[in-house]
């Protein structure tokens, strides 16, 4: 009898995860669900269809016929409800249920608003469904504020700005990326995107935000107010982990799972951004990719052994190249750094010469060639 396999979730832990399943085992019964209405696409890329230089379909990264092809049941704007693992079965919104020998839970994170006066008047942006209502949402707006100065909020500011928007972003910390970027880099990036038409805020705390003069002000710790016609909050994700706990599964800040990609449940596997394996939240794509193949490889009954993923992080930031890998932090080795124009690179090096860590901002040329030190272990240059 064929296996069955049910992925709760589309992004890329949950395809990752179905593609190497496909792979190791050819006649398995693989199902996908997803509350999504469009099937796995680019998330850092959302923000074009803000702007409209996109439309959701195009940012599609598997074929419409991807699926059938690797005989893939996929169930959209469909969402589980319940795990009844005593009877490895889940329960879907309508009521039907789906028997599983293995299952993999990968439904991911969500954004995550601070508790503050009027947060209910802000908007977010981490789903298609998001971008392809705030497209709508901007039409006629001409003042926005963008509560955030992360990778996804960046992004969103840029793309408010290309769609004529007066774009203000407001951030906590004393520079932007502090998770990416070092000062240096961080403050190129700043200087970068003001050039853009971006204005900055920060550090600084929003207190509230109220409805004023058919409109809305947002208030700062500091007692200034920034006038705006639309407030987006991106302050980072929370890991969705409501369904893993009401099934009675471990969870800590995420779904904690073993080197083998298990969760405290024979037969329940967990990947992606709602997963914590010793410790660590990653929440960047490279990390979901790997832990989805590796779960998808567990369930397919293959010895696998997770030791954790390298963070990395290469993108576009509104046009900005930035690429950080490794260990970056002046704590972390010797610091080898320069800028040149609008171009910073950073290298850290252990004791022995050895390449641990690099940031580029501008030119990524030679992101390849440190990739390859990186992961070898081997001087660079």
């Amino acid at each position: 009898m064929a296996k069955r396999y049910i992925i709760i979730g589309s992004g890329a832990a949950g395809l990752e995860a179905a593609t190497a399943i496909r792979t190791a085992d050819s006649l398995g019964n693989i199902t996908v669900v997803s509350e999504e209405s469009w099937p796995y696409y680019s998330r850092i890329r959302i923000g074009e269809v803000v702007d409209g230089r996109s439309e959701p379909d195009k940012l599609a990264l598997r074929l419409p016929n991807w699926y059938d092809e690797q005989k893939i049941n996929l169930l959209l704007k469909s969402r589980v409800t319940q795990i009844v693992h005593a009877k490895k079965q889940v329960q879907l919104a309508d009521g039907q249920l789906l028997d599983y020998d293995s299952l993999l839970i990968a439904t991911g994170a969500r954004p995550f608003v601070p508790n503050f006066p009027g947060s209910d008047l802000a908007k977010t942006l981490r789903f298609m469904a998001d971008a392809v209502a705030l497209r709508q949402a901007i039409v006629g707006v001409k003042r926005a504020v963008v509560i955030g100065g992360g990778l996804l909020g960046l992004e969103l500011a840029a793309s408010l700005a290309k769609a004529g928007l007066a774009v203000t972003v407001v951030e906590r910390n004393n520079r932007l990326l502090p998770r990416q970027l070092d000062l240096v880099a961080g403050e190129l990036v700043l200087e970068l995107l003001q050039r853009q038409g971006i204005d900055f805020v920060l550090p600084a705390s929003t207190a509230q935000i109220r409805q004023e003069n058919n409109g809305l002000s947002v208030d700062m710790d500091d007692g200034c107010s920034l006038p705006a016609d639309l407030v987006l909050v991106s302050a980072g994700v929370r890991p969705a982990i409501e369904l893993a706990q009401a099934a009675g599964i471990e969870v800590d800040q995420g779904i904690l799972i073993n080197d083998q990609m298990q969760t405290s449940i024979p037969g329940i596997y967990a990947a992606g951004d709602c997963a914590e394996h010793r410790g660590q939240l990653y929440g960047i794509w490279p990390a979901s990719s790997e832990q989805g193949r590796f779960a998808g490889r567990a369930m397919a009954g293959l010895d696998v052994t997770y030791a954790g993923t390298t963070r990395m992080v290469t993108l576009k930031v509104a046009e900005i190249g930035v690429f950080s890998m490794g260990k970056t932090g002046d704590e972390d080795g010797e610091v080898q750094a320069e800028r040149s124009g609008d171009d910073y690179k950073r290298l850290v090096r252990d004791e022995n010469g050895v390449l641990i860590g690099a940031t580029l901002v501008g030119d990524l040329s030679e992101r390849r060639h440190i990739l390859m030190a990186l992961t070898a272990g081997k001087p660079y240059p």
